[in-house]
């Protein structure tokens, strides 16, 4: 999607309004150091228009006057960049902290539809091009226009003609709506052949053993290789453009240098001038076409962060979840399903169904694969909404609340595969909770997960990305512990022995009955046994 610059500059002002005074400071030292190069240029010409001409005069004082010029120049080019440099650092701390908390709560039709891969490269690469142009480049662009026309201005004082003449042959096509359009178009499509490579690369390398499993090595790769061929082609179209580009305008540099430098050498020839203007003429040309090369390079560079804005701003206009102040319900009795349908785009997943599971009497859910089971625990949690019906929760004083995301907070939910994250395995069960030692190993015991103690740091144990270091069964078991823990009333359970042999399997469900025998108990699963001893079972078709 692209968004208008009246869009981005909105966002823009609303997102620096804490760094304005570091910006603004930054702006200031910026320009006293113009001052200082040209005051530099200045004294630089009268210091040798008195060496070569005017010798009555005192060089010494000039000479101090331009040392302390170099000097200050120095300090305050130190200090901006230390400026600069801290407020970016900061800057895109904040920015991809706040996108990161965005995507956390993401909607379930955001998340589907965005890769990982595609978001780690907004988050990081995007992120930084639009960092480095309000933190950096636009404001070096606003100092370089204004060096540009100070050094304009003092060359016209001193000579109007070779200003006139600079002027005239600065590239003005680089603000032409066609190279704009040309550069926007070739940063769309590099942009979007570099998410689909950093999809296969994030891809590879999670599921880098399945891969090896499957022996789908070659395929991947090759994969891989195609897309970075197509990344490669385009990045070359962008390399070219570019480069057309840039030698115009060196071609174009070259040019003026060669004007100032035959004007100045035919004008000192016939006595028109000091060799001090001569000098002050070659320097300040320099001056003037240094923030011309640099105004060429910063047109690229706004296209790029125009096209970044563009990627992130889709991130943010995603719709997201509310995370309302949890309700806790500890007398709910009842789970009621009241003609619930739900449909994916136009496919109905889940149509007119009605049940209810109460406390003490567990609930299994059956079906087919693609019948809409782990769907009934995503409108469980909330996650998403029904089309039509509702879904209650019903307390002890016969009130029935429409289920609602405030409402997540009465569930525990151990979903199916692998749920667990880097760190520890005491850290994995905690969370940020404050939990005995004592409440952890009774849920380890509920969980059959006791093997954690037989590790050889324990519940200290280090897990790896996905669980690495344990087998499927025991990260399976570990989830459960870190569901059971929690003081909720309902549990929601997701193919909770599949990982499981029949002896540890029949020994969780009997924990599980007996640690829940006060909660409601809801399991999505195809084990028959678990489903014989529910209290009640719903099928979908």
């Amino acid at each position: 999607m692209t968004y208008t610059f009246r869009q981005h500059t909105n966002w823009i002002r609303t997102f620096v309004k804490g760094y304005r005074v570091r910006l603004s400071l930054y702006f200031v030292l910026e320009l006293i150091g113009i001052a200082l190069s040209l005051l530099f240029v200045y004294w630089s010409k009268v210091a040798i228009d008195r060496a070569t001409a005017d010798f009555e005069k005192e060089i010494a004082p000039i000479l101090l006057l331009i040392v302390l010029a170099a000097v200050g120049g120095v300090v305050l080019r130190a200090a901006s960049s230390w400026i600069d440099e801290n407020t970016r650092l900061r800057m895109s701390v904040e920015l991809q902290n706040t996108l990161t908390k965005e995507q956390m709560s993401s909607s379930w039709a955001s998340i589907k539809k965005r890769h990982t891969g595609d978001l780690m490269l907004r988050l990081q690469e995007d992120s930084k091009e639009v960092i480095q142009m309000i933190g950096s480049s636009a404001i070096s662009f606003a100092i370089t226009i204004i060096k540009l026309l100070a050094s304009l201005f003092f060359l016209w004082s001193m000579d109007p003609v070779l200003a006139a003449m600079i002027l005239f042959i600065t590239p003005l096509f680089l603000f032409s709506k066609i190279y704009f359009k040309k550069m926007r178009i070739l940063n769309q499509e590099a942009k979007a052949a570099d998410s689909a490579v950093a999809n296969i690369v994030q891809e590879n390398l999670r599921f880098r053993m399945i891969i090896q499993a499957l022996g789908l090595f070659g395929y991947r790769a090759s994969k891989l290789q195609q897309e970075q061929s197509r990344l490669l082609q385009l990045k070359m179209r962008q390399i070219n453009f570019s480069l057309i580009s840039n030698t115009i305008v060196r071609v174009t540099m070259s040019a003026g240098y060669l004007i100032a430098f035959i004007w100045g050498v035919y004008r000192l020839h016939h006595q028109e001038i000091s060799f001090g203007t001569m000098t002050a003429f070659l320097q300040l040309v320099g001056r003037i076409q240094n923030p011309i090369l640099s105004a060429a390079a910063f047109f690229p560079s706004f296209v790029r962060f125009r096209v970044s804005l563009d990627r992130i701003l889709e991130l943010f206009n995603e719709k997201k979840i509310t995370l309302p102040s949890p309700i806790k319900l500890e007398t709910l009795q009842k789970i009621t399903f009241d003609k619930v349908s739900f449909k994916y785009e136009e496919a109905n997943v889940i149509n007119d169904l009605s049940f209810q599971v109460s406390r003490g009497k567990p609930l299994a859910i059956l079906g087919s694969s693609g019948r809409g089971k782990t769907t009934l625990m995503r409108l469980l949690l909330a996650l998403c909404s029904p089309d039509s019906g509702k879904i209650l929760l019903e307390d002890g004083q016969d009130k029935a609340h429409v289920l609602q995301e405030n409402y997540r907070s009465n569930f525990a939910y151990v979903p199916q595969g692998n749920s667990l994250f880097t760190g520890t395995i005491r850290e994995n069960i905690m969370g940020v909770q404050s939990i005995s030692m004592e409440e952890i190993n009774q849920a380890l015991n509920v969980a059959c997960a006791n093997f954690v103690h037989d590790l050889p740091q324990g519940i200290h144990t280090f897990i790896g990305e996905s669980g690495y270091g344990l087998s499927e069964g025991q990260a399976q078991r570990i989830a459960i512990a870190r569901a059971v823990i929690q003081k909720v009333p309902v549990w929601l359970f997701d193919e909770p022995t599949s990982a499981l042999d029949d002896e540890t399997s029949s020994q969780l469900i009997r924990h599980l009955f007996s640690e829940g025998r006060n909660k409601i108990l809801i399991f999505v699963t195809h084990d028959l046994k678990l489903a014989e001893r529910c209290d009640t079972s719903v099928y979908l078709h």
